[in-house]
């Protein structure tokens, strides 16, 4: 997760430069929000935080199954 941190803090900052650079158009905002989207979830689960699906749907999807007769 930590390199692709230090990633995106060097690459991001070079392809806006690029960015105003070339055109007026500002093409490296979706670079950025992509990447930083994927960045934010992969520190998500590199620190065990799963605001979708944690610990406590797991264990009460668990508890689900196995109070079901025809499991």
């Amino acid at each position: 997760f930590y390199l692709s941190l230090v990633l995106y803090c060097i690459v991001i900052p070079i392809l806006i430069w690029i960015n105003y650079q070339t055109t007026s158009f500002p093409w490296a905002v979706f670079p950025a929000l992509g990447w930083g989207f994927g960045l934010a979830a992969k520190g998500l689960a590199a620190h065990g935080i799963n605001p979708l699906w944690g610990k406590v749907w797991e264990q009460r999807k668990i508890q689900e199954l196995m109070s079901k007769e025809d499991f």
